[in-house]
């Protein structure tokens, strides 16, 4: 008589229990690496604020000789991330340094683009700074590090979250200090 060589219910338990345990670690793994995209991307925001007041104190004005202010734009990209692009004023528009209007889907005019797990930035901004448009912009003043556009707070918000801030970067318009809260 043959006999059957099938699985025991101890060794079927067993690769059950295998499954569960990597089930479980993946799970956690790819929920720690989603929060540190969002960690990373509050980080560029701060850093890139950082970087736009450093250039405003060194250069301030286009390469083309026309006298118009360097400024940071945050702009969302059809692709629902936001964009971080430098470029100058130009009466009411934002333009590179040869006078092109600044495109956020174009990687080439990024200086940043932030993670997906960001779903929203909301600005509140502090009286009088404003910007004329939709756009999120932050202009320096380079005697002083003030802020003619873009002082207050960015609200950040994250997909997990739904409606409740992740994060927020206050951005003082009489200082120029920012700091993440």
């Amino acid at each position: 008589m043959k006999k059957n060589k099938g699985y025991t219910l101890v060794e079927m338990i067993i690769v059950i229990a295998i499954i569960a345990i990597l089930g479980g670690v993946s799970f956690i793994t790819i929920g720690i690496i989603k929060e540190s995209k969002r960690q990373s991307a509050v980080s560029e925001l701060n850093n890139q604020m950082s970087s736009c007041l450093v250039r405003t104190k060194a250069v301030s004005t286009s390469t083309n000789s026309t006298s118009t202010p360097l400024c940071m734009v945050i702009k969302e990209r059809t692709d629902g991330t936001y964009a971080i692009m430098t470029g100058y004023v130009n009466g009411s528009n934002i333009t590179d340094s040869a006078g092109n209007a600044l495109n956020p889907n174009k990687d080439e005019n990024c200086e940043a683009v932030l993670s997906k797990e960001i779903s929203k930035i909301e600005y509140q901004p502090a009286t009088g700074q404003a910007w004329s448009g939709s756009d999120m912009i932050i202009q320096f003043i380079k005697s002083d590090g003030s802020t003619k556009y873009g002082g207050g707070s960015y609200v950040i918000y994250a997909r997990k979250y739904g409606e409740k801030p992740y994060a927020t970067i206050s951005l003082d318009p009489v200082s120029g200090k920012h700091y993440v809260k």
